[in-house]
């Protein structure tokens, strides 16, 4: 490959370049022609698709692939591609049996020797599992405020009397009683059998007496049928006294031999603030706790009697503080509740936390008494999230550097080259290119070994950089080419540039295996960019003055002047 022309040598890479990014992330990648057809795919799209590579070739991807209502906002990402260099969208794609795929795109032209866009280079990130979590939490959102009319449980209010003032409808359904029929009537009257009446009359003077009971009985349908339930029945009250009692019953016909189960169930039924994982909280205008469920103190590292004595301001910073007092006055203004805000608070031990609240008015009298809401805690999501950012960032720099020099890789050459040559047209900037070959490179690998090869490219890439500006930028071009490009500088001043590299370079000491010291020479051309020439005869005319300096006998540098460009 040595032998090969420069060009050649560049297509061989870049092919190779090519395959190895399209079979081996982990990500959808796709080749598009201008029109829109299929060139490539990778296998994780294919996959993912259930297509075969000869199956999408040539097939045009915006019919074939995505719903026909987002075309028009993909090929719209598309358009874009010829003013930017790359555009981002979302949407979704169509499976082979049907099914839909939601996708995050990075589109990114391809361009020719003319610098036009010759391709689409198009990235994908599957964002269906986190569609799915998103639409799972709004699920369990909804779930308490559909809880008592959805319950799986029968659940009816009473009155002191034992009169039955609300039922949902389970309890229509286990029971076979219509609201309309059963409502102001006597529960027991409804579905108490006779044999039972005395016991029933008993729980419920317990539970009218102010007790909380929880049993097990059998109770009978509207149409005589029995079944057999567990009963939890609690007084209700206001600041008055006992104004209700609120009853669930559970069929548990079918589960009678799994008592273990049933235990477990009803003690998690029994209350549910009790027994969830989130921290619910009521505090008064001040922000002082009046209430709180278990959870709260064991997720801040309090005891409740240390949470108590605390305001819910006490437990962040001004800025979090000022910016819940500003909530906690919108909802007081407009009395709708908040959900979903975010802020930060501090635990015990002064750690930080990052928590998902909600915040409600608490009523009494009429009034707006204080506040009360549920704290999630959210600090590992953020944390994945703030993962997955910095793995994004290290994706993107992995996209465009070499993994054995820590240089910028060719692709990201062309980009950078392009944008420095526009600049130079625009403004009459010098820009000069270097292009450098470690000298007999092949005969060191044969002698010693591709690993100890690699050092001498490691080497050569830490002496490159040590000697440029923070403006100017290095390559590793190709096998043991490198290049540099310099903005605003001349021929002559990248001709020092490149001396300082060559000295520098050869006094690099290596000992390879025990053959002792060993030294290592470059080679360097230099070429100063010249009015409107093309990217490609700037870098052929750099890369053949790397060639002459070969051809003089290795360890030098070549650059002559012509008509430039300033």
């Amino acid at each position: 490959m040595d032998s090969l022309p420069i060009h050649e040598r560049f297509s061989v890479s870049k092919d190779i370049f090519t395959q190895t990014l399209l079979e081996t992330l982990p990500i959808f990648l796709i080749v598009l022609k201008k029109d829109h057809t299929v060139q490539r795919m990778n296998d994780t799209l294919l996959q993912a698709l259930g297509y075969s590579a000869e199956e999408v070739h040539g097939c045009h991807f915006v019919h074939t692939f995505i719903p026909p209502e987002e075309h028009l906002f993909f090929i719209a990402a598309l358009s874009r591609l010829s003013s930017v260099r790359q555009t981002v969208s979302e949407n979704h794609i169509l499976t082979k049996d049907g099914g839909k795929i939601l996708v995050k795109w990075h589109n990114n032209p391809v361009h020719n020797g003319n610098g036009c866009p010759s391709c689409y280079l198009i990235m994908g990130i599957d964002l269906t599992e986190q569609q799915a979590v998103e639409n799972r939490l709004q699920t369990e959102k909804s779930y308490l405020a559909k809880l008592f009319e959805n319950a799986p449980e029968a659940i009816v209010l009473l009155d002191n009397d034992g009169t039955l003032t609300r039922a949902n409808s389970e309890f229509t359904r286990m029971f076979g009683y219509r609201p309309e029929d059963a409502l102001g009537r006597a529960l027991d009257d409804l579905i108490v059998p006779d044999e039972f009446r005395e016991e029933a009359s008993w729980y419920t003077g317990q539970v009218a007496a102010g007790g909380r009971i929880s049993f097990e009985s059998v109770r009978q349908r509207h149409d005589g049928s029995r079944l057999h339930v567990s009963v939890l029945a609690i007084p209700l009250y206001d600041e008055i006294g006992q104004t209700a009692i609120y009853c669930i019953y559970r069929d548990i016909s079918e589960q009678k031999q799994a008592e273990t189960a049933l235990r477990e169930s009803e003690e998690r039924f029994r209350t549910i603030l009790e027994n969830i994982e989130d921290g619910y909280y009521e505090v008064n205008l001040q922000g002082r706790f009046t209430f709180f469920n278990p959870s709260l103190p064991v997720m801040l590292g309090y005891t409740p009697e240390e949470l108590k004595e605390l305001t819910c301001l006490d437990l962040m910073n001004k800025i979090h503080a000022e910016k819940v007092r500003q909530i906690f006055r919108h909802v007081l203004t407009n009395g709708a509740p908040r959900k979903q805000v975010e802020w930060n608070l501090s635990t015990k031990k002064g750690e930080e936390m990052y928590i998902e609240a909600s915040v409600s008015p608490v009523h009494s009298n009429g009034n707006t008494a204080g506040f009360r809401g549920i704290i999630r805690d959210i600090t590992d999501r953020k944390r994945l999230e703030e993962e997955l950012r910095e793995r994004e960032r290290t994706f993107q720099e992995l996209s465009i550097t070499d993994g054995l020099t820590k240089l910028y890789n060719s692709r990201y050459f062309y980009q950078q080259l392009k944008a420095e040559v526009g600049r130079s047209n625009r403004y009459k900037l010098p820009l000069s290119l270097i292009m450098l070959d470690a000298d007999h490179f092949k005969n060191f690998n044969d002698s010693y070994g591709h690993l100890e090869g690699d050092q001498v490219l490691v080497a050569l890439a830490r002496t490159i950089k040590e000697q440029i500006r923070e403006t100017d930028s290095a390559y590793r071009y190709g096998g043991e080419e490198f290049t540099v490009i310099l903005p605003v500088t001349t021929g002559a001043q990248a001709a020092n540039v490149a001396e300082r590299m060559r000295r520098a370079f050869r006094k690099v000491a290596f000992q390879p295996a025990n053959d002792g010291i060993v030294n290592v020479t470059v080679s360097l051309g230099i070429a100063q960019f010249m009015a409107n020439e093309s990217i490609t005869d700037f870098i052929k005319r750099a890369d053949q003055r790397l060639y002459k300096a070969k051809e003089s006998g290795r360890d030098r540098i070549f650059y002559e002047e012509e008509r430039l460009a300033c």
